[in-house]
């Protein structure tokens, strides 16, 4: 159980009166500096959840509880924090099937298998280790995380991924026939964090990307270098975006907007072959309108590629071409 002082009524401080006992395995100076977001702020209501709210976000305390009290003489507010650890492991197992289909006709069943593997607070940082499998009818994936919130003022959180990717895209919705193969391995490094109602995130890294089961003449018909099949080509990637919502209800929204803007950088290792900047914007708007909402959605990008036949399918907008989604 962690104690934390409030000192008063104008701010938070942090006294001598903190107290850890075995309830967690995370030492008393890193539970104080995860905490450390309100510090100098006002004694309300909002700072003692936004306290409780950090502490929730790392996923590794099966309960988390913030209760002021008043204590002493003259009467001044404690805030009691109380944090619990949750089980070290943890595994979920996950399974469904989607009807897919074009122009209102439903034409095949797809189907998703996988798990994950929860690894909790391994060296006793608030830190999670998983490993997540998936197995799609088109899509088969293998990824192993690792995430580290900072002892920061503002909550930011690294996570660290290595993957690997096999990816069949078919000729149409729900046709058994692959019009070729995409396969990705590699691993990234992200930094991210929330400030009111912006969210950001970078993320760098590298990938080995190949093209595979497909003929040089459908290549061609991809606007495709016939000569990239079958190859596996090494990028270094860098990947900054941010996203701004106000709305009333995130899972459900009915009134409110969410703005995001995201790049993506992709440096092959042999600098003969085409550098590839991608660009995306995306705006939504929810009105609520009587008993009902309205919602609007817009969505821009673009490729700035000079040479476009040498930027891999998967990395292209769903249309196809430069200038489409």
């Amino acid at each position: 159980v962690c104690t934390v002082t409030v000192e008063g009524d104008c701010a938070i401080s942090y006294g001598n009166d903190l107290v850890i006992d075995s309830a967690s395995r995370i030492p008393s100076d890193r539970l104080r500096a995860l905490a450390s977001g309100v510090i100098g702020a006002p004694c309300t209501r909002a700072s003692l959840d936004k306290v409780a709210d950090r502490l929730r976000q790392t996923g590794v305390f099966s309960a988390v509880s913030v209760v002021p009290k008043e204590y002493g003489e003259p009467l001044r507010t404690i805030a009691h924090i109380m944090v619990v650890d949750d089980a070290p492991h943890e595994v979920r197992a996950r399974a469904g099937s989607q009807l897919v289909g074009q122009n209102f006709e439903f034409r095949r069943v797809v189907y998703k298998v996988g798990g994950s593997w929860f690894w909790k607070n391994p060296t006793a940082r608030a830190d999670t280790a998983r490993i997540d499998v998936d197995y799609l009818r088109y899509r088969r994936e293998v990824q192993l995380w690792y995430s580290l919130p900072w002892a920061t003022q503002n909550p930011l959180k690294t996570d660290i991924k290595v993957y690997t990717i096999r990816y069949d895209q078919p000729f149409v919705i729900g046709s058994p026939h692959v019009l070729y193969e995409a396969f990705q391995n590699g691993m990234l490094c992200s930094v991210s964090g929330r400030y009111d109602s912006l969210w950001s995130c970078i993320t760098g890294g590298l990938e080995f990307v190949a093209i595979g089961c497909i003929s040089e003449q459908r290549a061609r018909e991809l606007v495709f270098d016939p000569r990239l099949v079958n190859r596996q080509i090494p990028y270094a990637f860098l990947e900054p975006s941010a996203l701004w919502e106000q709305l009333d209800n995130k899972i459900d929204p009915a009134e409110g907007y969410r703005l995001l803007a995201s790049c993506k950088a992709l440096l092959p290792f042999d600098l003969s072959r085409a550098v590839c900047f991608k660009a995306i914007v995306e705006s939504a708007l929810y009105k609520k309108i009587g008993i009902g909402s309205i919602a609007v959605r817009l969505r821009m990008g673009h490729i700035f590629n000079e040479d476009f036949e040498r930027v891999m399918p998967i990395e292209r907008f769903y249309l196809g071409g430069s200038y489409s989604l």
